[in-house]
């Protein structure tokens, strides 16, 4: 193996050197478009994420509203049929202070 010449060694060492200094470079770009890459997933998932979480929600909401439209509902049917009670005391009590021949009476009977 022959030696080099001090300017030969020296030349050398500087191609070495830029070879490294490209390869880090190289290695650098990559490391940042991985991180580019990683960033942007990130991104998506988060918005995926919130989406998905919007959407529970609206059908959170919606079940919700389903829920108190059937409590609602079913309150007044209670209501009505509690009315509807007092209303048949109240024809009975008519009734019976006129001796069973109130129009209520009649009224009540063909409804």
């Amino acid at each position: 193996m022959a030696r080099r010449g001090v300017l030969a060694e020296i030349q050398h060492q500087i191609r070495a050197s830029q070879r490294a200094a490209a390869q880090a470079q190289t290695a650098a770009e990559r490391e940042h478009q991985a991180a580019i890459r990683k960033a942007e997933q990130a991104r998506k998932a988060a918005e995926h994420a919130t989406a998905q979480a919007q959407r529970a929600a609206e059908a959170d909401r919606k079940l919700l509203e389903r829920e108190a439209k059937t409590a609602h509902v079913a309150a007044k049917l209670a209501e009505v049929d509690e009315l509807n009670s007092a209303l048949a005391s109240t024809y009975e009590e008519i009734d019976g202070l006129m001796g069973g021949n109130s129009r209520c009476g009649r009224l009540r009977r063909s409804g």
